[in-house]
């Protein structure tokens, strides 16, 4: 699995190719469009196998493991999670508040773990539909593959699952 180190530099641009851009419309990548970009800044930095370069500033940085965002719904919340490999957790609450936290090792390894397999791999790029008033649209990207969820729809397993410990981790940050 290839991740990403997470430096002050590169948070906003991860965050915004992860969803779509600076403005927070996540179209692009319910449509489909973009996807390059935001898999691009997923798999930015070294692979998990490469040694970083000696001396770099961002040696010492976690790597982040997946970023999960929540557009819309009734109160219009445009919510960004970023988890890093070491357990670090941010939650940029609408541009300009942000909230800081820590993941359990087991969050951690188990997002880690279902984020590996191929099923989540092979998962599909978009799930549900976006039709209805007040509808939240939930995008995950993770290990290269960026994945939409709107509206009620059946997840593969560990997509489900990896949902669900993301939803945790920014509930408790909220």
């Amino acid at each position: 699995m290839t991740t990403s180190k997470l430096t002050p530099a590169n948070l906003g641009s991860l965050m915004a190719a992860a969803t779509g851009g600076a403005t927070g419309d996540i179209g692009k990548a319910r449509a489909g469009e973009g996807a390059e970009s935001a898999e691009g800044a997923a798999r930015t930095g070294p692979a998990a196998t490469e040694k970083p370069v000696a001396g770099d500033p961002a040696d010492d940085a976690p790597r982040v493991v997946a970023i999960y965002r929540a557009e819309g719904g009734f109160a219009g919340v445009r919510d960004t999670l970023t988890v890093c490999a070491d357990g670090a957790t941010a939650l940029e609450l609408r541009p300009g508040s942000e909230a800081r936290g820590t993941a359990t090792a087991t969050q951690v390894a188990d997002l880690t773990r279902l984020i590996a397999t191929r099923e989540f791999a092979s998962a599909a790029n978009q799930y549900g539909h976006n039709h209805g008033i007040d509808r939240t649209t939930y995008v995950i990207v993770a290990a290269g593959k960026t994945i939409t969820i709107a509206g009620a729809a059946t997840l593969p397993k560990p997509v489900a699952e990896a949902q669900a410990i993301l939803n945790a981790l920014m509930s408790a940050l909220r």
